[in-house]
């Protein structure tokens, strides 16, 4: 028999409470169970936390003796000292704590308690298990003295040497003290805490219960003391009430000692228990009400209400067209459905009228489309046509209509159009409709053009088959798309033909395009990078994956959040050839690809040159700092070893021997420092005394090293010295002769001084001077080499040996220089006028009172550009004395206005030729720093009284 809807009503009711209680249910069984696992957790923390606290105050006490088995006097057995010692432990350790020690037979030999010396505990556990060589806490002990209940802990003393037992150090913990500490700690109520040692006896029990301390374990907690890992159970208490008992036992933790800690479960559990007892009862009554509600109203809102509707209906089916049914609104569902039976006859009219309006709108979407639309039949033609067909084909609508489409194709598709719906006819195997494609169109005129087109099917009222087909002139996306690709041609053919390294990437990290420049200086083949992480891993030497993915993202990701062009730094990369090159990059954001992917470009400038070049600078900083060093500290050891009792004949030898060690300075400048020319160097020195025929030089080309330099230059002036104050020179017929030869490079170099004409010594070795000491210095202590001083018929002889590594053959072969040299002798400046221009103030100083004491009236002196031409504004001096360089400006203003005014002047600078201001001024005389006084006076004479210079060359310096 069907059931009454009222009963389907309680039916699935009554299955919706059925989840709803059993999910209520559950979840209260749930809680009990969590609650149960709580109360297990809480009962464990509890058992750890008191036995952490218990292994401390043992683990402290354990560290007390075994400080205490260590001391000398234990270990040595000085037991009045170890009396001292523990009498000390007393003092400084509360009095429930007591320490002693016994020997190797277990008696007491100190302790705390001084009564217990001499007392024999061999016979205690704790004491036999120490004296066989392992730590033991023991079981509960009454003392024989004090009567006190204590825990022992014992543990050996050993022997260092031997490692044998020699005793045993005690610590006794009074249990009452223990059991207070353990029990400091609050428990949940209607809980308890044991402890007992690791023979069952009861050491502790909180809460008190008289006559239990000092009890055996009943067989269920002696069972768990001995276990192997700790736990937690339900158990009858030691009282007899059960709890859940979480227990450590003896074997844990390493006390010997056994703890339990019982938590009330049934009193944790009570609240949830009761909780669930009233949720029963609460579904109980709420399924009752809920039944009688049910029944109530749905004889009121479903079985009056539906008996209402079917008597409507069968008027209806009896021809009574114009009944309406009448429900009450609160049977809300039924009232609905009365106002569709209403509105029935309504419906079917409105129905008419929706399909004359979609008509109208679908004929207006038509028409107005902007792409062409044509509806053909199963035979091709066309039965519809919108103008903006028309109008992409060339015709007027009216042209269209009834004639066949293929009239609108390409020929290639026009002999395929009749086969592609005839195989659709048959199959139903879709080749365009449904699908799309390019397609050739064919214009009223003949000309073709690309389509877009896609077909659908449909049919009328009466089944006949229709097609629509939507076509999209994409003549212009397709000129669009062409100019791209040559956009983009071009851009590949500008970045491979870029004179210098260039690169497109997209984010992806694959290389689009990438310049021939950077292959070839990279020697990298374009197959090798094809992504940036080919490239790190062959320039840089790391290897690709995620990582380097990342990377190549979040750098364009900051270069695209910048919008601009930024300069990536320098980066050192290993070319094909394992070479090592320095690139500076730059990359700047260009757009995005066609695919979406944004595209970077970055450029490469090699400047491994130019880092080359500021390294070789550096290296040359540091070089010249260190020569110019070296060079003070020779002319500081010049100043402090020349020895001569006149200061005149003293100024004059510090004074040759510090323009020796310039002209050194200036051939090595001349020949960058990699040598100077052996020749020229004798030349230089040797040209005052120069007269026709008086010097001879013979030798091959050949070049001192720039470490020797300075050596040779101080030697051959010793020696030039020599001829002039005492040998050859001193004479009008007097001549030197240097020979100098050598086998073949890598052999010394042997160079000879002969002087002739000269004073005939008697064959003895010359006089010991302090010029022949630096000879000897300069020749065989810094250079390595040999040197043999003989003085006979001729006249002094100089043979001196180079070692290989202080010359070379392949030297500097430079031709002898042309200099101005004045003959004559300083003359007084009867007051004439001179302007000095010099930057270095003790330069300047010593310009100034040169030519003061020489009666010239000196104008300055001044040390930069405008102070000078403020100075000839006052008047043209007679002469000027110019420096070429003054702090970084070129004297060349100060020269100008000079020659303007007619005055000569001359250079007084360390470039050697004077540099580009003398190759401007090529009239001005050029005297090198140092510079001689003798000269400098000579010169200032000559530009005053225009003497005739002498192909002769003299180096000025001061």
């Amino acid at each position: 028999m069907p059931l009454k809807l009222v009963h389907r009503l309680l039916a699935v009711m009554g299955a919706a409470l059925l989840p709803i209680s059993a999910m209520q249910i559950h979840s209260t069984f749930q809680l009990e169970q969590q609650q149960v696992k709580s109360t297990h957790a809480e009962a464990m923390r509890l058992l750890q936390m008191i036995e952490a606290q218990q292994s401390a105050i043992l683990s402290g006490v354990r560290q007390l003796l075994s400080m205490l088995r260590q001391t000398r006097v234990v270990l040595e057995g000085d037991w009045p000292q170890c009396q001292n010692l523990v009498e000390r432990l007393r003092a400084e350790y509360p009095s429930h704590l007591s320490f002693h020690v016994t020997d190797e037979r277990g008696i007491i030999r100190c302790a705390t308690e001084v009564r217990a010396i001499g007392l024999d505990v061999s016979d205690r556990d704790h004491v036999a298990v120490a004296l066989a060589g392992s730590a033991r806490t023991g079981a509960r002990i009454t003392t024989r003295l004090t009567g006190r209940t204590v825990l022992p802990l014992a543990v050996p003393v050993t022997d260092p040497v031997v490692r044998n037992v020699i005793g045993v150090a005690v610590a006794l913990i009074e249990i009452d003290w223990l059991g207070a500490g353990l029990g400091g700690k609050p428990l949940p109520p209607n809980s308890t805490l044991t402890v007992a040692d690791r023979a069952g006896l009861i050491l502790y029990r909180s809460p008190h219960t008289a006559g239990m301390t000092g009890t055996t374990l009943p067989d269920r907690f002696m069972e768990l003391a001995f276990l192997a890992d700790p736990g937690a159970m339900l158990l009858s208490d030691l009282d007899g009430v059960e709890r859940l008992i979480a227990f450590s036992p003896v074997p844990h933790g390493g006390d010997d000692l056994f703890l339990s800690i019982g938590l009330d479960e049934a009193g944790a559990l009570a609240g949830i228990r009761d909780s669930r007892t009233r949720t029963l009862w609460l579904l109980m009554v709420v399924a009752v009400g809920a039944t009688v509600l049910v029944i109530w109203l749905g004889h009121r809102h479903i079985q009056t209400p539906a008996g209402h509707l079917a008597a409507v209906a069968r008027r209806w089916r009896g021809g009574q067209l114009d009944a309406r049914a009448t429900v009450s609104p609160s049977a809300v569902e039924f009232a609905s459905l009365a106002a569709d039976f209403n509105a029935m006859a309504d419906t079917l009219d409105g129905r008419q009228r929706a399909l004359q309006t979609s008509e109208e709108r679908h004929r207006a979407v038509f028409d107005t489309a902007v792409d062409a639309l044509v509806v053909i039949d199963e035979g091709g033609t066309m039965r519809a046509a919108n103008p903006a067909a028309a109008r992409v084909f060339g015709y007027d609508v009216a042209d269209l209509l009834g004639r066949d489409v293929s009239m609108l194709m390409g020929d290639e598709h026009r002999r395929r159009h009749g086969g592609y719906i005839d195989s659709y006819l048959k199959t139903g195997i879709a080749r365009i409709i449904g699908i799309g494609r390019q397609v050739e169109g064919r214009r009223s005129d003949g000309t073709l053009f690309p389509l877009e087109l896609s077909i659908a099917w449909w049919r009328d009222s009466e089944g006949q088959r229709f097609f629509t087909g939507i076509m999209r002139d994409i003549s212009a996306r397709r000129l669009a798309e062409r100019q791209a690709e040559e956009e983009r041609d071009r851009l590949r053919r500008v970045i491979e033909g870029a004179p210098f390294p260039m690169m497109v990437r997209a984010e992806s990290g694959k290389i689009l395009h990438i310049s021939r420049a950077w292959l070839e200086i990279s020697g990298y083949d374009r197959g090798e990078l094809a992504t940036i992480a080919d490239w790190t891993e062959r320039a840089y030497g790391r290897s690709g994956g995620m990582g380097v993915g990342n990377a190549v993202r979040a750098d364009i990701d900051r270069l695209y959040a910048l919008d601009r062009p930024i300069d990536e730094g320098e980066y050192v990369i290993r070319t094909a050839t394992g070479a090592k090159r320095v690139w500076a990059f730059r990359s700047a954001p260009i757009g995005r690809a066609a695919s979406g992917q944004r595209l970077v470009v970055s450029v490469a400038i090699d400047v491994t040159d130019r880092r080359d070049g500021e390294e070789r600078l550096k290296l040359l900083m540091r070089e010249v700092d260190h020569r110019a060093k070296n060079a003070l500290m020779v002319v500081q050891s010049i100043v402090q070893l020349s020895r001569s009792d006149d200061p005149g004949e003293f100024f004059r030898a510090v004074e040759g021997r510090i323009q020796a060690m310039a002209r050194a300075h200036s051939l090595l400048a001349i020949g960058q420092w990699s040598g100077a020319d052996l020749r020229q160097l004798l030349f230089e020195e040797l040209l005052a005394y120069g007269g026709e025929g008086r010097i001879t030089l013979t030798g091959p080309a050949v070049s001192l090293r720039p470490e020797a330099t300075q050596a040779v230059s101080l030697a051959l002036h010793e020696l030039a010295t020599n001829a002039a104050k005492h040998g050859s020179l001193t004479s009008a017929q007097g001549r030197i002769e240097v020979f100098w030869s050598a086998q073949e490079a890598g052999d010394a170099l042997c160079l000879l001084w002969q002087e002739s004409g000269g004073p005939i010594g008697d064959g003895a070795p010359p006089r010991q001077g302090f010029g022949t000491e630096l000879l000897r210095q300069v020749i065989e202590s810094q250079l390595g080499g040999e040197m043999q001083l003989h003085l006979d018929s001729p006249g002094l002889a100089c043979q001196i040996t180079l070692p290989a590594d202080t010359w070379q053959a392949s030297g500097l072969d430079a031709p002898e220089p042309v200099s101005r040299h004045w003959s004559g002798t300083p003359v007084v400046g009867m007051g004439r006028r001179v302007m000095i221009v010099e930057d270095e103030a003790l330069t300047a100083l010593a310009l100034q009172q040169l030519l003061e004491r020489h009666g010239f009236a000196v104008l300055g002196p001044v040390g930069r550009v405008e102070d000078a031409l403020e100075l000839l504004r006052a008047g043209p001096p007679d002469a000027a004395v110019l420096d070429v360089n003054l702090f970084g400006s070129t004297i060349d203003p100060v020269a100008a206005a000079l020659e303007n005014m007619g005055v000569p002047f001359l250079f007084c600078t360390g470039y050697h030729a004077g540099g580009s201001s003398a190759r401007r001024h090529p009239g001005a005389p050029v005297l090198n720093k140092p510079v001689n006084a003798n000269n400098l006076l000579v010169a200032v004479n000559h530009l005053m009284t225009d003497a005739k210079p002498v192909n002769e060359d003299v180096e000025m310096g001061v």
